[in-house]
């Protein structure tokens, strides 16, 4: 098989007499060897696999016509005129383990042809190969505004509503998408210590982003109190917590100013921290601490989060919301007695 001017020339196995493309051999061993259709001559050479061998191979079937395939994806786009997600969420799998196992095998490590590409071929990099030719915040602002326009941004309620899923389907969706990178995995990936280098490294560009972002909220009430307790410190260099900028004024812009610790394993926001002395108070407020919450704790929160913080010579103390609104003078006198130990 030799390709001319992306046109293939094709011999036919059966006679030896040479084709010019696909189309015109279907033609043919159709008319002059009277198969059936195109794909029965090709059965015949083994050039493509029966439906019982593909079944036996563990392939996927398509729902809406039956067609078997490793691979539906070209399929449902083309002749079906679906996205992959819109079909996924109607009729399940499109392609088959054997598939998806072969393609991770092919480009696994140093078999991808960006393995280790240390941002090379990123354009959001420094190190981009065309990094002097690309303006970033062009690009960035490219990406977002196709995002917005085209509806294909994939940790919004709306992509997923729009695709035919409930809203509490559409949150489960973006919950799953985001526990898709954890420690786990990228230990698994890259080993213990390259790993949760990783996963520290990418924490800690989550929370910049959601500081530049506004989109790591606090309670305002919690800020009452840290600001009570503020007014009464002495020493209020080492002090941090949502209001309280770098100059140690109030910020009441919104922008999230906790302190980004930095642990072994993680990057994590205290709600009040003095880095002198080492400890922490934790608002716990009745939304995202009561009863309901509870029933779907966050990985690393309370009691796992302590423990983080604790191992690493933190102390900390939990402030519950309830008990504050009940008593506010006792609450801020508890909490000057534990910094001031």
């Amino acid at each position: 098989m030799t390709k001319l001017r992306k046109k293939t020339i094709l011999t036919c196995l059966d006679c030896g007499e040479t084709i010019l493309g696909g189309s015109h051999l279907s033609r043919h061993v159709q008319q002059k060897h009277s198969y059936s259709s195109y794909d029965e001559y090709k059965i015949k050479h083994n050039l493509i696999k029966t439906t019982k061998q593909l079944l036996d191979e563990g392939a996927v079937e398509c729902k809406i016509c039956g067609l078997i395939s490793h691979d539906l994806t070209s399929h449902i786009t083309r002749k079906h005129k679906m996205s992959i997600l819109e079909y996924k969420h109607a009729h399940g799998s499109i392609r088959s383990e054997q598939y998806l196992n072969n393609q991770s095998e092919r480009i696994l490590g140093d078999k991808n042809p960006a393995y280790d590409h240390q941002g090379k071929f990123s354009p959001f990099s420094d190190k981009f190969i065309y990094a002097h030719t690309t303006d970033k915040e062009e690009l960035k602002k490219k990406v977002s505004d196709s995002h917005k326009t085209n509806g294909n941004n994939n940790t919004t309620l709306a992509y997923w509503i729009k695709l035919g899923f409930s809203e509490a389907e559409a949150k489960e969706q973006i919950s799953n998408r985001q526990r898709t990178f954890t420690i786990e995995k990228c230990i698994e990936k890259y080993g213990e210590v390259k790993g949760t280098q990783r996963w520290v490294d990418r924490q800690e560009l989550w929370h910049n982003s959601c500081k530049k972002n506004r989109r790591c909220g606090f309670s305002m009430i919690s800020q009452t109190l840290f600001w009570e307790i503020f007014n009464k410190l002495i020493n209020i260099n080492s002090i941090y917590f949502a209001e309280l900028d770098s100059n140690k004024s109030p910020d009441y812009s919104g922008v999230n100013n906790e302190y980004k610790l930095r642990l072994s394993s993680t990057v994590l926001l205290p709600d009040f921290i003095d880095l002198d002395s080492r400890k922490i108070i934790e608002f716990d407020g009745t939304y995202w601490h009561g009863e309901l919450k509870r029933k779907y704790p966050n990985r690393l929160r309370d009691v796992d989060r302590d423990k983080l913080l604790i191992n690493e010579g933190y102390d900390v103390l939990h402030i519950a919301e309830d008990k504050y609104n009940e008593n506010p003078k006792n609450t801020l006198e508890l909490c000057l007695r534990y910094l001031n130990a």
